[in-house]
């Protein structure tokens, strides 16, 4: 296989994993807002020390899984950055690859 082609199969698997990221990502933010509801839904029934105590732990756990989400999101922009870079630094490579001349 040609360096090229190896090239575009690594930038390809590369966008899919920041595809994949960009889903797992996704799937946290709606289980962070379904925390959020169930947490509304919990405080309209259930009141006491205990149900304050229940509520602060899923605040934590909602933060939690929202920050685990960003940081997942901004692994997928690096991804991406790193691969328009790669593209962009191999087109570089082939424009003075052509232009170059050899003695």
């Amino acid at each position: 296989m040609s360096d090229g082609k190896k090239i575009q199969l690594d930038e390809y698997k590369e966008i899919k994993n920041a595809d994949r990221l960009d889903e797992i990502a996704k799937k946290l933010n709606e289980s962070a807002r379904r925390i959020e509801q169930s947490k509304c839904d919990l405080s309209k029934k259930w009141q006491g020390t205990a149900a304050s105590e229940y509520i602060a732990k899923m605040n934590q756990m909602e933060e939690s899984i929202r920050m685990r989400s960003r940081e997942i999101r901004k692994t997928s922009a690096l991804l991406h950055f790193i691969v328009e870079k790669t593209r962009q630094a191999e087109a570089r490579a082939e424009e003075i690859a052509q232009t170059r001349e050899y003695k």
